[in-house]
């Protein structure tokens, strides 16, 4: 993050989020709401964000993406959801265990998976005054 501006590759990722739950065969993969927060958080701070999040909705546009992303690194919007879901079941399993250092580790990794879990924290949210930040 520079200047209060999120990276690329959050943006990317954010992206990369809403693309999924666009398509019917991986949209399993995206957990529940964490398209709806990448959609916002994305809307804004990225500059190009409402037009790619309006083009997403386009079939020719997903079929473009498809192809591209076969050409440049095949598979890598499906890894990212799958690492998303198994970060979000390090977080649950930290919450329930009483972890919340690994939480927050796991919250900092990944910000738009956050939404289902947040209000199950007996320690805040991520950015509250009552997180447990790792040392």
């Amino acid at each position: 993050m520079k200047n209060g501006q999120p990276s690329a590759t959050a943006d990317l990722i954010a992206l990369g989020t809403i693309f999924l739950d666009c398509d019917i065969t991986f949209r399993r993969l995206v957990p529940p709401g964490a398209a709806e927060a990448c959609r916002r958080f994305v809307e804004a701070y990225s500059p190009w964000g409402k037009r790619w999040i309006r083009l997403m909705g386009k079939g020719w546009f997903r079929a473009w993406m498809r192809c591209l992303e076969r050409i440049a690194l095949p598979g890598i919007l499906v890894h990212y959801a799958l690492r998303k879901c198994y970060l979000e079941d390090v977080v649950r399993n930290s919450l329930k265990n009483g972890s919340p250092t690994s939480s927050s580790r796991a919250w900092s990794s990944s910000p738009c998976s956050f939404t289902s879990i947040h209000s199950e924290s007996p320690w805040g949210s991520p950015g509250s005054s009552t997180l447990v930040r790792p040392r």
